[in-house]
């Protein structure tokens, strides 16, 4: 059986399993994972309460909060969450926002249908055990985030990974922290937006673990078993909701002082991608490659990066030698943060997403 079918053939046995929770920040295990998680590093945003102090609220349908904007107060007051009225979420409020998506709205459902550049794609938003705080006005920013951001990343890696054109986001008081993921369901928590209001992208690192297919990514076969995290880290800056307005503000890239080795630095992905990815030959693909497909153990690693590097400016070249010279750029160190949709320090002078744009349409 060649490679491509026993592969599709795994995923397909997988995919009927139950995905087992984990929680954020638990250790990875050596075996294949089935879930993933969120694993931001803000610098700005802050996280919830335990979820032992989530208040226990009604579990109506259709409920918001009176203000859409997070209190002081890390716990909501319960008597600020009101009935929503009959019909208030309805397709034309998605459907303004969105460029050529049908939507279908019910009480538990929203159902998203639309073609990007020829490929049909659905999105689900799961509503059953929604307490009402995340708001409508939030699903519709996660509905432009997902026509704006997955398509892209289905383009650049799809034909890697076997990536799915459907995608459901269930939004529910669950025991997580943050956001999961599995093959093509994404876990948000309800509380999460409510707290920390304009988060949006922590669903782009979601997407871009279904685009990199993160539960195939094994332990033992890659150089630090954080590359997982890292590579969707790297994707949800590149392909951040409205080129960055939320993401820049509430999640910024640490720079080489904080991260100062490359198991520990999205922003090195950043930089190699920027500066050495082609049409040609695109590095963040040819690391998908190598770790989707458990070529080198973790200690032989130093022989991917030489077939990654071949054919580029940095064919010859250690990756340690790689990294010297990323830690001594000034791309190391340049803010990340913008406020009021003002360009970063990295971006005003690095147009990162204009060329991840068009890795992506290659």
């Amino acid at each position: 059986m060649n490679s491509k079918l026993l592969r599709t053939v795994c995923m397909m046995t997988a995919s009927l399993s139950l995905l087992s929770a984990v929680s954020c920040g638990s250790s990875k295990s050596d075996s294949k994972k089935t879930t993933t998680t969120t694993t931001s590093a803000p610098e700005v945003t802050t996280s919830p309460e335990d979820s032992s102090s989530v208040p226990e609220t009604k579990k109506t349908k259709k409920t918001k909060p009176a203000e859409t904007t997070a209190p002081e107060e890390s716990e909501p007051d319960e008597s600020s969450i009101a009935e929503e009225e009959e019909g208030e979420i309805t397709s034309k409020m998605f459907e303004s926002k969105l460029s050529n998506v049908v939507v279908e709205v019910s009480d538990t459902e929203i159902w998203e249908y639309g073609t990007v550049d020829g490929t049909e794609f659905s999105f689900t938003i799961e509503l059953y055990n929604w307490e009402g705080y995340t708001t409508p006005e939030d699903m519709v920013n996660l509905s432009r985030l997902f026509w704006q951001s997955y398509p892209k990343m289905y383009r650049r890696f799809s034909d890697l990974t076997f990536a799915p054109t459907a995608v459901t986001l269930a939004i529910e008081n669950e025991g997580y922290e943050i956001a999961e993921s599995g093959y093509d369901y994404i876990h948000l928590h309800d509380m999460w937006l409510y707290n920390n209001p304009g988060d949006y992208d922590c669903i782009t690192h979601e997407l871009g673990h279904i685009a990199q297919d993160g539960v195939s990514w094994n332990d033992a076969y890659l150089e630090y078993s954080s590359l997982t995290e890292l590579f969707v880290d790297c994707l949800r800056y590149e392909y951040a909701l409205d080129d960055g307005l939320y993401n820049d503000k509430v999640w910024v890239l640490h720079n080489v002082n904080s991260e100062f080795a490359r198991g520990q630095s999205v922003r090195f992905l950043v930089w190699l991608d920027y500066m050495y990815s082609s049409e040609d030959k695109d590095l963040l693909r040819s690391i998908c490659y190598y770790s989707i497909n458990d070529f080198y153990t973790s200690t032989n690693w130093s022989q991917a990066w030489t077939q990654i590097f071949s054919g580029t400016d940095l064919e010859g070249k250690t990756i340690d030698e790689v990294w010297a010279m990323y830690a001594a750029s000034d791309f190391a160190f340049l803010s990340s943060y913008s406020d009021n949709g003002q360009p970063s320090e990295l971006i005003s002078k690095y147009d990162i997403r204009t060329k991840a744009d068009k890795l992506a349409d290659r």
